[in-house]
């Protein structure tokens, strides 16, 4: 199985050289949260004082929401940030970092629907990636598996922190090593002590899926069942849960196209395929 190791003194300059943006871990620090979501961005675009910003929100709606005073600045977290805190802090510049169960099969989860999604169209970069959480005791770390757009079915692993000797930490990876990576977490997903988050731009998210439905008109061979289009002889279908899966990230105050709209939308259209169908069976009949 191909396997390229970024370790040592030249790290920092092949991963520069490759085009990958990669934001290190200070020296003593427990930053690591806050590089995982600059390096899944590929830009420094989050710094320790929007995360202790985050940090303040999410203590107060802890604490009892508009009722209870937000903590200052000097009162929170400086370093390992709480997940809840990193998802308040990508949501102010457009990137969501989304809640989803961790299921120890990665067929069956929804990592794998969002995954199998951002490769239906060219323009799948709504997926930056997963936001990988390591809950063991003594070991609570997080790092990025990054999507690689300009390299078709590859990942790159990022973790922020410096590998000491013989410990490399960073490595490109093929689709099949993304998820056998998932794969041998998987006691671990079983006790929740690791988590993977999908980690996307909505902005892009929202166009792949107005440009997946405008992809549809005219293409009577895909059958809706809920909100999972399904294809038996449809090659542009996005395979079975992808829609699904965008459509939940959507839903937002923030955005007009939710689920709901898209499933109405798309029931109207196979229900006037259906009429259409059933109309020229009858023509058939009668002549």
């Amino acid at each position: 199985m191909f396997r390229q190791v970024f370790c040592g003194l030249t790290m920092l300059k092949v991963l520069r050289d490759m085009g990958i943006f990669f934001e290190c871990q200070a020296p003593g620090s427990d930053t690591c949260g806050l590089n995982a979501l600059n390096n899944l961005c590929q830009a420094h675009m989050f710094s320790v004082e929007d995360l202790k910003q985050a940090e303040a929100q999410h203590a107060q709606v802890t604490q009892g929401g508009n009722f209870a005073q937000r903590p200052s600045l000097t009162e929170v977290p400086s370093g390992f940030f709480d997940v809840e805190a990193l998802k308040i802090a990508a949501a102010t510049k457009d990137v969501e970092i989304i809640e989803v169960e961790p299921i120890p099969d990665f067929q069956k989860s929804r990592c794998f629907a969002f995954a199998e999604a951002s490769q239906s169209f060219p323009d799948g970069s709504f997926l930056l990636g997963f936001l990988v959480y390591d809950r063991q005791p003594g070991q609570m770390h997080y790092y990025a598996l990054c999507r690689q757009h300009r390299m078709p079915g590859m990942w790159v692993k990022l973790d922020s922190q410096l590998p000491s000797a013989g410990e490399p930490k960073n490595t490109l990876l093929q689709e099949a090593e993304l998820w056998e990576i998932y794969t041998a977490a998987k006691p671990m997903f079983q006790s929740w002590l690791i988590r993977w988050y999908p980690v996307v731009w909505r902005v892009l998210a929202e166009k792949w899926l107005k440009s997946f439905m405008n992809t549809l008109q005219g293409r009577p061979s895909c059958l809706l069942h809920g909100t999972i289009m399904v294809s038996t002889d449809c090659n542009i279908c996005p395979g079975k849960g992808a829609v699904r899966q965008v459509c939940r990230m959507l839903e937002s105050r923030n955005h007009s196209l939710t689920s709901t709209r898209c499933t109405s939308v798309l029931q109207e259209r196979a229900i006037k395929e259906s009429v259409k169908g059933d109309s020229v069976r009858n023509r058939s009949e009668v002549r």
